[in-house]
């Protein structure tokens, strides 16, 4: 063993250099803040080890993205885990970057000759909003479809080229299979490896010009090792607690599958992007650049001229005020877009059907009209079986009337027609086992027209994920299923929403004992509209 450290060290030299990493002198004073920097590492670590295990189970096309993301919450053993790890960790990126940077500027640590060092942190939080930005879409559900289409409209108001950066961002007009193709590729390759390179650079220019240090003096100093190296491991094993004990307690939303005719959804940013979310609703029409690029971009701006607008001789806080003040107030500004931003969300829909309405369709035409509309099959027979004006020629119609095929033909041009959901096949799901609901569906509509899209959204949302999710498996809904769970039927009075929602969640701890699995992988908004298609039963 002697031998081999003996010709590591002859050869590269490995005793110098960690004596020379492990040596550099670190100032004692305000000493826990000067881990930031190394919490947002550690962020970034648990980010790229996280992303990694999730690409290898992902696939980023339109027809499979939502499935197999599913299948990573649902199916793969720690997949839940894993992806709330990574959904945490975005959040936990931005928060420690900023924290770093905002200590970078009250302590004056830009000044010369440190500057180049602000501009690479600078440009390393513009990457970290780069992949928030670009990660958002891959799950391809409704929250991260509709909210991207808005980010890659939002260039399209600048003047000359605006219109070719907007289909530049989209891959084409409209955001679709290009989009999730390019965002993927810029998400998993590019941004990482300008990450690491930035990093990099990021570290080296530290080593070479130091730590700023106090702002005042004495300023007494510590080798890096052990000491601050000791600092740095604590706050990064509290950083990686922290996110473990998020992604276990809060699992990483997964809305329902992305559907690009909803246009009635209302599409919200993650948290970070609110700010400029909101500016989007002071600036409108022709003034919808100041928002969206100018005064974004004078921010940047001004933010990387700092170093060269406070040229004053001292460090200190109060010969600095100015500075200072100036950046407290554009950070009052920020959070308070922030703030509203969070409060402006999207008005209450309707929650259903009350008690004197009509009770809700069997969650098996629910279903089928989910997937209905997810095979594509209205762009023949038309919504609600009705064929539109720009329906092909030969287009069937479907309400109203006996239909020309039944039993296993109809079944058969289901499957050859229809577009196949997309479902991961090696995970053991059948990719056609959403045909049953759709074949209820189009009975119901050749006996009398029924007309379900006029149903409130909950109802049709919430009808539907039941079936998806085979609740009558153990559950008996109008008179069939299993027996192994208790009928759903007359909830209204004995259960109220929080209660059958929290059940979702964590059906062993309202029932002890219960054998149901908890659902805690659906969206809040999906476990809702569930708990108001159960109330609405007779």
């Amino acid at each position: 063993m002697k031998r081999i450290f003996e010709f590591l060290e002859s050869r590269g030299g490995l005793s110098s250099l960690w004596r020379a990493f492990a040596d550099e002198p670190i100032s004692v004073r305000r000493a826990w803040l000067f881990t930031l920097g190394a919490a947002a590492l550690v962020a970034f670590l648990v980010q790229f080890v996280s992303g990694l295990a999730l690409a290898l189970a992902y696939a980023p096309t339109p027809d499979h993205a939502w499935e197999s993301v599913k299948a990573i919450q649902t199916r793969l053993p720690a997949g839940a885990l894993v992806r709330g790890l990574h959904h945490w960790g975005a959040s936990a990126m931005v928060v420690l970057v900023i924290a770093h940077m905002a200590r970078t500027f009250v302590f004056g640590a830009y000044r010369r000759p440190r500057e180049l060092n602000w501009l690479v942190g600078l440009a390393l939080l513009l990457l970290v909003l780069g992949f928030g930005f670009t990660g958002y879409l891959l799950p391809w559900d409704q929250k991260a479809y509709w909210a991207t289409v808005v980010g890659t409209r939002v260039p399209a108001a600048l003047p000359l080229v605006g219109p070719a950066a907007s289909r530049v961002m989209a891959g084409g007009p409209t955001v679709g299979a290009a989009t999730l193709t390019r965002f993927y590729a810029l998400h998993v390759v590019l941004l990482p490896l300008l990450a690491f390179a930035f990093i990099g650079v990021h570290l080296l220019l530290l080593r070479r010009h130091g730590h700023a240090g106090p702002t005042t003096p004495p300023d007494p100093r510590e080798p890096f090792f052990p000491y601050q190296a000791a600092r740095d491991g604590a706050v990064g094993v509290a950083v990686v607690l922290a996110l473990f004990w998020l992604a276990a307690r809060h699992a990483a939303p997964l809305e329902r599958l992305a559907d690009p005719t909803d246009t009635s959804y209302v599409p919200r940013p993650e948290w970070y992007f609110l700010p400029l979310f909101q500016l989007l609703k002071f600036f409108k029409g022709p003034f919808e650049p100041v928002g969206t690029a100018i005064l974004p971009g004078v921010s940047m701006l001004l933010l990387a001229l700092v170093p060269w607008l406070d040229r004053g001789a001292s460090r200190r806080p109060r010969d600095r005020w100015v500075v200072l003040a100036t950046g407290g107030a554009a950070a009052a500004l920020l959070v308070g877009l922030l703030y509203f931003g969070a409060l402006d969300s999207p008005k209450a829909r309707p929650s259903g059907l009350d008690a004197a309405s009509q009770p809700p369709p069997d969650p098996r035409v629910l279903g089928g009209l989910a997937s209905y509309g997810r095979r594509g099959c209205a762009s023949c027979h038309g919504a609600d079986g009705r064929p539109g004006p720009g329906a092909p020629a030969d287009a069937l119609a479907l309400a109203s009337r006996a239909h020309a095929l039944t039993g296993d033909p109809l079944t058969a041009h289901v499957k050859e027609k229809s577009v196949k959901p997309a479902v991961a096949e090696e995970d053991g799901e059948n990719p056609n086992k959403d045909v049953p609901s759709l074949l209820a569906y189009v009975e119901e509509l050749g006996k009398d027209g029924l007309r379900l899209s006029g149903l409130p959204e909950p109802i049709r949302v919430g009808g539907a994920a039941i079936d998806r999710e085979d609740c009558r498996q153990c559950h008996q809904l109008y008179g069939e299923g299993g027996r192994r769970g208790p009928a759903l039927a007359h909830l209204l009075g004995k259960r109220d929403r929080a209660w059958l929602v929290a059940h979702f969640k964590e059906p062993k701890k309202l029932v002890p004992g219960s054998k149901m699995p908890s659902f805690r992988y659906l969206p809040d908004a999906e476990l809702s509209a569930m708990t108001d298609y159960l109330l609405a039963l007779p």
